[in-house]
């Protein structure tokens, strides 16, 4: 049986119906094609059409994000509830992220509408003989405010730099809880105790300086007592070297 390498699929995109394919068939038409060529294998034309009936509704990127990462997967071609299950994920993926951002976006309000309301100082509030103090902020709100410098830098950033300060906070506010689960192991890496460390060496030193004693890695050697006869050879020695180097530099 003779074998033959698969050509680019016909049928996934014809000539005449190109200008009026959507985004999504023509993305559809693309990666059909991609996906035949990579499984060798070049689908019917009644498959084809009933991917296009089932996908076509389906936006590009996600058409795009699972016929790629079933290439990264399988060296066949997919079927179509493969396909739809790849889709669903990245509509998953999706949702999540949307709503991490509407959640930093809507924390993002809250800390502006609170510095209106309570100002930098967080001054109480009296009004018919009660006192009103304001409330605690959330956890991850309090961790993405100090990252961007607090109430303070908040109150004072200019209008020109506002989107740069909403991306840290937003970006501070996502890996919040990231760090409160690190904030353990981060201490005993660095925190205080190692500096403590550092400072109860000096402590120690300096101790010792003001009873009299060295510390043991300033310790001084003993001095070496030398005889005149030492001196006098070592002299002797020295000018015999200083006369051979004035020798050879007169030839």
């Amino acid at each position: 049986m003779q074998h033959t390498s698969p050509q680019p699929h016909s049928n996934a995109l014809s000539v005449q119906s190109k200008t009026s394919l959507t985004a999504s068939q023509q993305k559809l038409a693309v990666e059909i094609n991609l996906t035949a060529l990579n499984s060798k294998a070049e689908p019917e034309r009644e498959l084809v059409a009933e991917f296009t009936r089932v996908f076509d509704h389906e936006p590009p990127e996600a058409i795009e994000s699972a016929f790629r990462e079933w290439r990264l997967q399988s060296s066949f071609f997919p079927a179509i509830a493969d396909i739809t299950e790849l889709i669903s994920r990245w509509h998953g993926r999706v949702d999540h992220e949307d709503g991490k951002k509407i959640e930093a976006n809507a924390a993002w309000d809250y800390v502006n509408r609170y510095l209106h309301k309570w100002g930098v100082d967080l001054l109480p509030l009296y009004s018919n003989g009660k006192v009103t103090t304001p409330p605690p902020l959330d956890s991850r709100i309090d961790y993405a405010l100090r990252r961007i410098g607090g109430l303070k830098a908040l109150n004072q950033v200019d209008v020109d730099k506002m989107p740069f300060m909403y991306r840290d906070f937003c970006e501070a506010y996502r890996l919040a809880p990231v760090a409160e689960l690190m904030a353990g192991s981060l201490q005993q890496q660095f925190g205080e105790g190692k500096l403590l460390g550092n400072i109860k060496q000096l402590g120690q030193a300096r101790s010792l300086e003001v009873s009299g004693e060295q510390p043991t890695t300033k310790r001084r050697l003993p001095k070496v007592e030398r005889s005149d006869e030492w001196y006098a050879e070592r002299r002797a020695k020295l000018k015999q070297m200083a006369d051979e180097l004035l020798a050879k530099r007169k030839k």
